[in-house]
């Protein structure tokens, strides 16, 4: 979508909790949940060209390949996410627009960095998604956690070192903990996001809950699920929350 092409057919998921992209909902296959494909879906669509990576097609490339032809780029999107960029950029012929996405953004980040005090930029950032039965931190080895150590900011020390995604015990709820708490949540009204928003009801009626500091202060903020997966359009964003919750709150 960066590249300003509109995709045909993406998981639904995408459709459900992704409204930064402005994806035409009613023109565009949901082709089934991440990771688990409909090959049928797919084929009915009759596509020019698959886009995908070694995860998603797992053991079944040739079946891809059958439908249209097929990159299925070997890479962590999650954290690689701006080389996945300019592969994209190859694969569609788009080079000259994935390099002016990169461009803007280093212009962007050099902005914001400006524009953030030097005791802010020490700050630890915590970053954090509740799912039911599950809660989950995100170190510096994930897509928020890049933009965020672009942008200068300075991590908890549970969500560096290598961290990636990282599932913990409610006993274990420090581990979220920073100077100010980014929490993701959802924005459709499906079953996964009625689950997500009463985990969060229960996580926050827990006494655990009211001693983190950034409780305390009241610095947690509830961001838009841009902040889950990997894109320019996303990773803008992101920088737009930091420069609102950072900068320009008391």
């Amino acid at each position: 979508v960066a590249l300003g092409i509109q995709p045909i057919g993406v998981p639904g998921l995408i459709i459900d909790e992704m409204g930064h992209l402005s994806l035409d909902a009613g023109a565009i296959a949901d082709i089934g949940e991440l990771g688990q494909p409909n090959l049928e879906t797919i084929k009915a669509l009759n596509p020019d060209l698959i886009l995908t990576t070694q995860a998603g097609v797992a053991n079944h490339y040739s079946l891809f390949a059958q439908i249209a032809p097929t990159v299925a780029f070997d890479i962590d999107e999650r954290v690689a996410w701006r080389e996945l960029t300019r592969l994209c950029g190859e694969a569609l012929g788009k080079q000259t627009d994935a390099e002016m996405l990169s461009a803007d953004y280093d212009a962007k980040l050099q902005r914001l960095k400006a524009q953030i005090p030097q005791d802010l930029a020490q700050i630890e950032a915590s970053i954090a998604a509740f799912f039911p039965g599950n809660i989950r931190t995100l170190g510096k080895e994930t897509f928020p956690g890049r933009v965020l150590e672009e942008a200068g900011l300075s991590r908890p020390p549970s969500q560096t070192q290598g961290q990636g995604l990282r599932n913990i015990s409610l006993e274990a709820l420090d581990n979220i903990d920073g100077d100010v708490l980014f929490l993701i949540t959802p924005q459709s009204d499906t079953k996964l996001a009625d689950g997500v928003r009463t985990e969060i009801d229960r996580i926050k009626a827990s006494p655990l809950w009211s001693q983190l500091k950034a409780v305390k202060t009241n610095r947690v903020y509830e961001v838009n699920p841009h902040w889950a997966l990997g894109n320019y359009i996303a990773a803008n964003l992101i920088l737009d929350d930091v420069l609102k919750y950072l900068c320009c709150t008391e």
